[in-house]
């Protein structure tokens, strides 16, 4: 598994993120009894049984099904390449044989997402009014404009024209492979790039914000250095 990862990371297959969370399903793999067999005497089984432990309300785990899914396709994905370095033929894959290994259900209900309520914003809105927190303009834009947290503290001084009347989304915050906020090199989605108006309310916040000297100035900031995502989660989490 190790070795197709590395192979991974050097192509660039992956986004520094991505590949970050593959590494953290990996590690969930290792620990599976299955890991420490060769992959030639694993049988379906084996696989499903150990599947079972990562759902299990009862055991050490009890992952939501969106974790459930990427412990399987990296798995399934294991077995695929085993058979691409020759390790197993490609009759002995237990996922190449339909129904033969089942990916559980989840017990943990998903976290469902919901629009704030009229009483939920009118409480926000007060919130922002009498509050002077520092990261209160980043919410505000955020409500203004709709888009991702990454995308807003990934703002530049370039990408706002204030002659044009336009905010140009071009990049969003990611993490680096050692789990560090960084700037992406793109995107969250291919249509990500794209261009927002700006009202009378986001001149205000935005043209002090500006620095016309520097145009890779960031919009928002923390003395020059990146705001992470988390950091403005748990900040609405505290005015809500």
């Amino acid at each position: 598994m190790d070795k197709f990862l590395k192979e991974q990371e050097a192509s660039r297959e992956l986004k520094e993120g991505s590949m970050l969370r593959k590494r953290m399903t990996a590690e969930l793999i290792l620990q599976m009894k299955l890991a420490r067999r060769p992959i030639q005497n694993v049988t379906a089984e084996q696989i499903n049984e150990e599947l079972l432990q990562f759902v299990d309300p009862k055991g050490p785990y009890n992952y939501s099904q969106s974790y459930m899914n990427k412990i399987f396709s990296l798995l399934r994905e294991v077995f695929k390449m085993a058979v691409v370095y020759e390790k197993l033929s490609k009759d002995a894959n237990p996922f190449n044989i339909e129904g033969k290994i089942r990916k559980p259900r989840a017990t943990k209900k998903t976290k469902k997402v919901t629009a704030l309520n009229i009483e939920e914003t009118k409480k926000l809105l007060q919130q922002l009014s009498i509050e002077e927190d520092k990261y209160k303009d980043v919410i505000w834009f955020l409500m203004l404009t709709g888009v991702r947290p990454g995308e807003c503290l990934a703002l530049k001084s370039k990408n706002c024209s204030l002659t044009e009347n336009i905010i140009h989304i071009e990049v969003s915050l990611t993490k680096s492979s050692e789990d560090k906020t960084i700037l992406g090199d793109d995107g969250k989605t291919e249509n990500a790039e794209r261009t927002i108006f700006i009202t009378p309310m986001l001149r205000e916040i935005i043209e002090p914000r500006i620095n016309k000297q520097d145009p890779e100035s960031l919009i928002f900031s923390n003395d020059n250095k990146l705001i992470s995502v988390s950091t403005i989660n748990r900040t609405f989490q505290e005015d809500m």
